[in-house]
């Protein structure tokens, strides 16, 4: 809901033990409440072709895409580009097809899916992953019909999330101290106090 608000974001994983079990579904529900529709969909290059993977991360960048989603990542993922724009806020690359750079933001959310998903060492403190079981088929709804459900209903969801990141900045306020969990600092200081905080504060 804040990402363009937030400097630094964690990198989000999808993960479950079979195919099927409606990662990339979710994913693409979450696009569809944030920003109206599904998320820029992709597979991830070669981890050893890093020229090709940093094209392939700066295009998106400097298209602007809200939301990238990157799917069926069965192996580990491995990507330094990828570790380097999510833990700033711009990048400056090389423009494809000229001879000149250009600087993007980096407030893109990046999503992973992938069975039994594992990421390597410079993207494990910068992803938090989301581990789901196979729903079973009593639990099932038509595709089309969740996402009509969730583009219905997606004010309603905007505003339930910011209204508990106000509620929690003003539950500080009244108490006077800057924070109401005990947490140990990340990396993303804004993302902390923004979005991780009032969560674990609700729950």
């Amino acid at each position: 809901i804040v990402r363009r608000s937030i400097d630094l974001c964690p990198i989000f994983g999808i993960s479950a033990p079979t195919y099927g079990a409606g990662k990339s579904f979710l994913a693409e529900l979450i696009g569809m409440v944030l920003y109206g529709r599904e998320p820029t969909s992709t597979t991830m290059p070669d981890a050893r072709d890093e020229a090709e993977q940093r094209k392939w991360i700066f295009t998106f960048l400097i298209g602007g895409d809200p939301m990238v989603l990157i799917d069926n990542a069965n192996l580990e993922v491995r990507s330094t580009i990828l570790a380097k724009v999510t833990g700033t806020g711009q990048h400056t690359d090389r423009v494809l097809g000229a001879n000149q750079q250009a600087t993007a933001s980096t407030r893109t959310i990046w999503v992973l899916t992938g069975r039994n998903l594992q990421v390597d060492n410079d993207l494990a403190d910068r992803t938090i992953v989301i581990r789901i079981k196979q729903l079973g088929r009593e639990f099932k709804r038509p595709r089309h019909e969740m996402f009509q459900w969730a583009a219905k209903n997606r004010e309603s969801f905007i505003r339930a999330g910011l209204i508990i990141m106000m509620a929690y900045r003003q539950e500080c306020g009244r108490q006077n101290v800057s924070s109401l969990v005990n947490l140990k600092s990340s990396r993303r200081p804004q993302w902390d106090r923004m979005v991780r905080e009032p969560i674990y504060w609700l729950t």
